[in-house]
């Protein structure tokens, strides 16, 4: 029998590194795995807007939320409000949770898609208690009660990384994780195997370990440098390669969603924590000046000259290999873009989860790591196309920005979805896809894309009872709605239960 992987080293550097390493240590429990974490806890300041996905995986861990939510100043999320795509005044609701019930199993949505054809108003939002809250500003837990309307809601937090990462630190400490206050500086690979046996630090020390994770960030420092593991460019595709971030205190309006706005010359988001807003600007490097975004940025966020606007660059893409011989990357190392929807947070907590649902003993046979790239190479390429869906989708042509983005290549993936989806409003769709089907049908309607007709099946159902079964779905999620408190309520009653 293969011997287990005893020495498991995670180098850090980037913000995910101790949640890797407190899920790691969390899920090997009771065995005589042992787990170093090397961090020096710097550079990880930044913000975070995650999917539902991250809020299971903190719940795995048996974290309490409460705790969570009020030490990291963090707030909750039912999706993005997205505005400006198409022309200025134009705006759409990206929510989490379900929209309607399927009839006679057919998705909903189907016959949403059969009234917008034949202009009705019908609105897909009006029958999705998490749109309808955003729009409301209200949020409550879903319910555990699966037969509610509040059931079908689904929520991420926006969080500040750095005291979220402090958090998750102190949780791997306590589940005997060995924290070593150091950056690393190089890492030793064997000339035969291939594998990585040690990772030298600042101070010369040597550590060994049978299984290394590279959360070293944009590094890459043991999947790039040291393995050579290429680096699969979307340039081609994605357009944005720098953001410019600020940190704006004392900001009031603590909805349940990110904000995104499409500019003249990239994108802007604000996301809203309990203490300060943060606002970030996405732009191209070759149209627009990094001057010039920081001048955009500060309009957005109303600040004045003296705030300090902090300048990243994206390299769109992703690694050729995610996992090779002993070694896998997860975060900025694995691969990065403009996160329009998913955070970098989100898919390193999707990446640690699949790492431990595909554990390889000490020989780490590549057939595993082999089913872990297949997997986490779909994912990437879906979150990726979901992306490009917005500007593939945009009809701006009002600067160099968007006339570049005009000249970018719609994936091949990207493409035979779009189709699909205009002819008769199907849409593939399957469990590896990081967003719900439901998510993709509002981006779908929200940037105006319909098809050229609805399935027929959607005939066969009486008009007459469809009709009044969607009316009273929209009743209903109204009027569960109404019963929700607003969101600042929430929180503000989260924090003072807290502190009694």
């Amino acid at each position: 029998m293969p011997e287990p992987l005893q020495r498991i080293v995670i180098v850090g550097g980037d913000s995910c590194a101790p949640a890797v390493a407190a899920f790691v240590a969390n899920s090997l429990r009771g065995t005589a795995a042992r787990i170093t974490l090397l961090d020096d806890m710097s550079g990880h300041a930044g913000v975070a807007s995650t999917l539902p996905t991250s809020t299971n995986f903190y719940k795995l861990l048996r974290f309490k939320e409460q705790s969570l939510v009020i030490g990291t100043g963090a707030t909750f999320k039912l999706g993005t409000e997205h505005s400006g795509w198409l022309r200025d005044d134009h705006r759409f609701i990206q929510s989490f949770g379900e929209h309607g019930t399927p009839i006679r199993l057919l998705p909903f949505y189907q016959y949403v898609l059969k009234h917008r054809l034949a202009e009705d108003s019908k609105n897909f939002d009006d029958y999705s208690v998490a749109s309808t809250a955003i729009l409301n500003g209200r949020f409550a837990y879903p319910s555990a009660d699966p037969g509610s309307l509040r059931a079908t809601i689904k929520y991420g937090l926006q969080v500040d990384t750095q005291r979220f990462a402090h958090a998750l630190l102190k949780y791997a400490i306590a589940t005997d994780v060995e924290h070593i206050s150091s950056a690393t500086r190089s890492a030793t690979v064997h000339a035969d195997s291939g594998f990585i046996e040690s990772v030298t630090l600042e101070d010369g020390t040597v550590i060994d370990g049978d299984f290394f994770i590279d959360c070293t960030g944009e590094r890459a420092l043991l999947i790039g440098n040291a393995l050579g593991v290429d680096y699969q460019s979307w340039s081609d595709i994605l357009p944005c390669d720098r953001c410019v971030s600020v940190s704006i205190k004392d900001v009031h309006d603590v909805s349940p969603i990110t904000r995104v706005v499409a500019k003249k010359n990239g994108w802007s988001r604000r996301i809203q924590l309990i203490e300060r807003a943060v606002f970030q600007f996405f732009y191209n490097g070759a149209t627009s000046s990094d001057e010039n975004a920081a001048a955009q940025l500060f309009r957005d966020a109303g600040a004045d000259a003296s705030a300090q606007p902090e300048h990243r660059e994206i390299r769109s893409g992703r690694r050729e290999s995610f996992w090779r011989g002993n070694c896998i990357a997860i975060g900025r190392s694995a691969g990065d873009f403009e996160s329009l929807e998913v955070s970098a947070m989100s898919r390193a907590h999707s990446a640690v989860s699949r790492l431990m649902s595909l554990w390889p003993h000490a020989d780490c046979d590549p057939v595993i790591a082999s089913e872990y790239n297949r997997l986490t190479s779909l994912e990437y390429e879906r979150a990726r196309d979901f992306v490009a869906l917005f500007y593939a989708l945009s009809d701006r042509d009002d600067s160099d920005f968007w006339r570049h983005c005009g000249s970018l290549q719609a994936p091949k993936t990207l493409e035979n979805r779009l189709s699909l989806f205009r002819s008769r409003g199907r849409l593939s769709w399957d469990a590896e896809d990081i967003f719900s089907r439901d998510n993709w049908v509002s981006a779908l309607l929200g940037l105006n894309c319909l098809p050229r007709a609805c399935d027929p099946l959607v005939d066969v159902a009486d008009p007459k009872l469809v009709d009044q079964f969607m009316d009273e779905i929209r009743q209903a999620v109204r009027a569960t709605v109404d019963d929700m408190p607003r969101h600042e309520i929430f929180l503000k009653d989260l924090h003072d239960a807290a502190s009694q």
